[in-house]
């Protein structure tokens, strides 16, 4: 039943954003008269929290492995739920239209919301304060950037953009020491955040599919009498120019013509012949 193959790289697309919003995250170095001795950006690698645990309890002063010195942060996709509220009719869809000329349609977007979960690591309460005091400001409580999420899919519909926020759901923090009271002291803070996320369809090619409706005829009758109905108006709507295409600049052009009770018009009568 779900024979049809497509990949349109939105999780990847999802995670990118989300990455790319605390990949420049700093942490300084301060004396005790508050001049800046050392400067360094905060890693971040897509991890979960239980990794980066196992790798300081097995190196507790990292001393043999420096790709794990602190600060650094983690995220990773907790969860995906689908998103009743923000459901739009689903007989609507998106058209695009290539350089070329090659046309194309996808079915309406499906809202689903995304649970990411940054933690930040640090070996004292200074470094991870820093960390957070430069994510939190940013939402209040949602940030939002306009994504291009098939530009992989077809050349037509690279172009579609929508706004995807991200809210900032929770903050904790937790300052435990592993194993014993004195043991490795493990310092993390926990960042939850919601994306308001979609998911497309597979596409499909409409190039030759008959192309769009370019006329609308509206006729309106007073009595209809079987023998003889009488038209009292016709309502003719078209696009001008009748050419254009719905890729190109055109507008709705009416024309109404109008017949009284006294003297109406109907298709259906023989024409005089003279």
């Amino acid at each position: 039943m779900f024979g049809q193959y497509f990949y349109h790289r939105m999780i990847r697309t999802y995670v990118a954003y989300f990455g790319t919003l605390f990949n420049n995250i700093e942490c300084r170095r301060f004396d005790k008269d508050k001049n800046t001795t050392a400067r360094f950006r905060v890693p971040l690698t897509y991890a979960s929290r239980d990794y980066y645990r196992q790798r300081i309890l097995g190196d507790p002063n990292l001393d043999r492995k420096p790709n794990v010195v602190l600060p650094r942060m983690g995220f990773l996709i907790s969860g995906i739920q689908y998103d009743l509220s923000r459901k739009l009719n689903p007989l609507n869809h998106f058209r695009g239209m290539s350089a070329g000329g090659a046309q194309t349609k996808v079915p309406m977007h499906i809202p689903y919301d995304l649970n990411f979960e940054l933690h930040i690591w640090s070996k004292t309460t200074e470094d991870g304060a820093q960390v957070v005091e430069q994510i939190i400001p940013n939402f209040h409580p949602d940030f939002t950037a306009s994504l291009r999420l098939l530009k992989s899919a077809d050349p037509g519909l690279e172009g579609l953009s929508l706004d995807i926020p991200l809210i900032l759901d929770s903050v904790q923090w937790d300052d435990a020491y592993e194993q014993t009271a004195d043991g490795v002291r493990v310092m993390v803070w926990t960042l939850g955040f919601t994306m308001r996320a979609y998911f497309f369809a597979g596409t499909k090619d409409i190039t030759n599919s008959g192309g769009a409706i370019r006329e609308v005829l509206v006729r309106t009758f007073g009595d209809l009498p079987a023998e003889d109905p009488a038209m009292h108006s016709e309502i003719r709507i078209s696009p001008s120019p009748a050419a254009a295409t719905e890729f190109e600049p055109y507008t709705i052009t009416t024309d109404i013509t109008r017949y009284s009770p006294e003297n109406p018009y109907s298709p259906y009568w023989p024409t005089d012949e003279t």
